[in-house]
């Protein structure tokens, strides 16, 4: 599948929340940083009550709550999210979450898209779509704004999540 073939081949920015059991609860940020490159992942940055803190917070504490920012190709991502225990800490949540017909899926926006040059915000694609902007590849280049207000330009490949109805 050429789009998978792409989507390997370049590096998402993705946000995921950091769950009570994490191992990285507790620790200086930069404590993250060995378990996050043996999975080929990149700690960009973490937010803290809707802010991204400034730099990559290396030296940051991490607490329950917080967002880290992260670069990589998906499936490094997903084992890294996975090993370092992170995302929701409640694994009825999870189970509800990863069950029934819910499904990650990646989507090139083509030129002249209407979601081109709106953010997932903008365009309430959550709420009203019912799905979730998990990443965005942007032919490798680092962002600084969090995932779900970046602009969204034609080229940009998606990782959303949802159900499986409405990702077709």
């Amino acid at each position: 599948n050429p789009a998978v073939a792409l989507a390997d081949m370049t590096g998402y920015v993705f946000e995921t929340a950091v769950s009570e059991n994490s191992k990285l609860v507790g620790a200086p940020l930069h404590d993250g940083f060995p378990l996050a490159e043996e999975h080929d992942v990149v700690i960009t940055g973490l937010v803290r009550n809707h802010v991204r803190l400034p730099g990559s917070a290396r030296r940051e504490i991490v607490r329950e709550g917080d967002i880290l920012v992260l670069e990589g190709a998906a499936e490094s991502i997903e084992q890294f999210v996975g090993t370092a225990r992170l995302g929701s800490g409640d694994p009825d949540k999870q189970v509800e979450l990863l069950g029934g017909s819910m499904e990650i899926a990646e989507a090139v926006v083509p030129v002249g898209a209407r979601i081109a040059g709106r953010s997932a915000t903008d365009i309430r694609l959550a709420y009203r779509h019912g799905v979730m902007l998990l990443g965005i590849s942007r032919r490798g280049r680092s962002f600084r704004e969090r995932v779900r207000k970046l602009q969204i330009l034609p080229g940009d490949i998606l990782l959303l999540y949802g159900a499986q109805d409405r990702l077709e």
